[in-house]
Parts: C-alpha cells; structure tokens; sequence
C-alpha cells in the first residue's frame, strides 16, 4: 500500500530520465545524419573528380612540365653541336683539299696546315664533351621525371585509399546512424509506457487517497499488540505458581491485559482485609504494572448474588462489598513506587457479570473475584 502512494512521486523521475534519453539520441541523430550526408558528398566528389587536384600533385604536373621543357631544350643544344661537330669534322678535309691544289705546298704552308689542324681537333674534343655532359644532363633529367611520375603514381594510390577510407567511414556513420534510429524508437517507446505508467499510478493514487480520507480514523488510544503480548507474558511469569494453583489467571484483550484473583486467595475469609497470601500475590505483580506504563490500571469487584452473611453485615449489599474490595486493592498498589495515583481506578459490578453459575458453591466461588485491568482505555473523566 505505501509503495502506491511512493510511486507516483518518482513515476515524473523516472519519466524526465526517459525525456532527456530521448532528447539526447535525437541530437545523436541528428549529428549522424549530417555525418552521412557529408561523407556522401565527399564521395560523390572523389568519383566525378569535382574537386582541384591536391597541391602535391599539381606541384608534381608543375615540375614534369619544367623537366620535359629542360630536356626539349638541352636536346636542341645537342642537335646544334652535333651540327657543328659534323661540319668541323668536314672542314679540314676540305682544307686539304684545297691546299692540295696549290703549285708549291712549302714547309710553312704544311706547318700552318697542321696547326689549323690541332686547332680544329681541340674543337671537336671540346664540342663532344659538351655533347657528353649535354646527354648526361639528359639522362638525369629523365631519371628525375621517372621519379615524379613514382611519386605522382604513389599519390594516386594514397588518393584511391582515402576513397576507400571515406568508403569505410560512411558504412559505419550508416550503421551508427541506424542503431542510433532504433535506439531513438526504443526510448520514445519506453517514454509513452512510462507516461502511461505515471499517468494510472497518479490516478490509482488519488483513488486510494480519497479511500484512505474516507475511511474511519484509527483509535489512537488502541495499545500495540506485541507490547500487550510482553505485558501478557511478563504477567504470567511473575504469578505462574499461583496460576498452577488456580489462585490466579491471566488473559488479553484488545485494550488490556487483565488479572483475576479469587477473592478468597486475595483476602482474609469473610473480609476486604488483604490476606497475607494475597500480599505476595500483588507483591509479584506490582511490577509488571508499573513498567507496563498503561495509562489506567482498573480494578474491578465482583461477588457472587448471595445475600450477605452476618460476618459482613457491615456492608449494605454486594455492591458496596466489592467496592470495599477494589478500594483496598487500589490503596495498596498507591502506596507502591512506580505507580501513580491518576492510574489507579476502582469499581464495582457486584455479581452483574458472573463467570460461572451461581447455582453451586464452585460457581460462586469463580465469581468472587478481584481483576485487575492493565488497559489504554481511560474511563472518562465526569465534567468540570
């Protein structure tokens, strides 16, 4: 019952978790989704070759294009030099020739000759180193470009692979983006039964309060059963030889624990004076009374309906006899520590509630009792 009333209190507790859940995987899908769009543009572009060439390659056409223009030019120079190399070659034989001819080819003449000669051989030897190192340079130019056209080929492989790696992210984002949707569905779904939860506890709540107000008002003055249990049985420790003996019993109630006492194992034969026997037994009781705290202890008269004999002519009837009686009960338990005046009451039911009959001597004798009520019933107090 109390876990009703509990509920609804943390039903809207549980149902702002649900929201803020909710709020927070549709942010997540939100964010996935703008994800997947990015990444699809990302593809798209990387397979219509939309975007500029990155700077590296670009910087690679950049020198491919400077050595090609190197290599065009330093094969023109080798063209012209080899051009020139021919016609020096071709030269001296025509200078022979022509020397040939002449009428008298003297020794200065053939001296000049042959210094023309070594003249045109140092050309040619330098005109053919030109030639090498022009070629050589060549060569290394074609083995730079073989080596840009390595790298260029490197960066279309590592381009390829970045294709693949948007390829690769864009599945997952899809995936996340998915099972973020399914989560989403999932709390919204567990929000609206939470809702629905909160919403029929509130109302069984209201149903049961409106019960709860309608209903009787609990007497505050009813005892707590286990404390009149240990009242019970404390009572029936303290007197249990003379409850074996059938001098006294003890039994419960839902207000009050009451002990009866036969008047003639209370008092002295045809008396209200307390027996000796009798002090023992209210000796062994008095403090059970006092620390069952109760807020009335009562006691209560009663005789059998036979007229008084001579030995108690001193009393009108049997109702002022077992006045007399609870009255000499109640003086003795006020003198006793622990015990407060305002506690005590005494009364009187002469033989108004018989036990037994009273058609016999053990009848009557049953019925002449003393109880003491330890109870949470105050009699009411008359009007001031």
């Amino acid at each position: 019952m109390r876990l009703r009333f509990v509920l609804p209190i943390f039903a809207p507790l549980l149902l702002s978790g649900c929201f803020l859940q909710v709020r927070s995987l549709k942010t997540e899908n939100r964010m996935l989704e703008a994800r997947v769009e990015q990444l699809t543009q990302d593809l798209e572009a990387s397979q219509a070759g939309a975007p500029p060439p990155p700077a590296e390659l670009a910087d690679f056409q950049r020198q491919l294009h400077e050595k090609d223009a190197s290599i065009a030019l330093l094969r023109t120079k080798v063209d012209g030099l080899q051009r020139e190399l021919d016609a020096a070659k071709e030269e001296p034989l025509a200078v022979k020739k022509s020397d040939a001819s002449a009428d008298s080819p003297g020794i200065e003449s053939y001296a000049a000759l042959q210094k023309q000669a070594e003249e045109y051989g140092a050309q040619l030897s330098s005109k053919e180193l030109q030639i090498a190192d022009l070629n050589m340079r060549i060569h290394e130019l074609e083995g730079e470009k073989n080596d840009l056209r390595m790298e260029m080929s490197k960066a279309g492989d590592d381009a390829s692979e970045g294709e693949r790696a948007i390829r690769e992210e864009l599945q997952k984002v899809r995936l996340a983006s998915t099972e973020s949707e399914t989560k989403l569905a999932d709390a919204v779904q567990r929000a609206k039964t939470a809702e629905g939860e909160r919403d029929a506890l509130r109302a069984e709540a209201e149903s049961l309060r409106a019960k709860a107000e309608a209903a009787p008002k609990p007497d505050a003055s009813m005892p707590d059963p286990q404390r009149l249990a240990r009242i019970n049985q404390s009572a029936r420790e303290v007197l249990s030889s003379f409850v074996k003996s059938g001098e006294v019993a003890v039994r419960s109630t839902e207000r009050a624990v009451v002990v009866t006492i036969q008047a003639d194992a209370l008092f002295q034969p045809a008396s209200t004076t307390v027996s000796d026997a009798g002090l023992k037994i209210l000796t062994s009781l008095k403090d059970t009374l006092s620390a069952s705290q109760a807020p009335a202890i009562r006691v209560v008269g009663h005789t059998d309906d036979q007229p008084l004999g001579k030995r108690l002519n001193m009393y009108a009837d049997n109702w002022d006899l077992a006045a007399a009686r609870a009255s000499a009960v109640v003086r003795w338990l006020a003198t006793q520590p622990g015990l407060k005046p305002e506690q005590l009451h005494s009364v009187s039911r002469s033989y108004a509630e018989p036990v037994a009959t009273n058609g016999d001597a053990n009848g009557r004798r049953r019925n002449r009792r003393v109880e003491v009520w330890i109870e949470w019933s105050t009699p009411t107090k008359p009007a001031e």
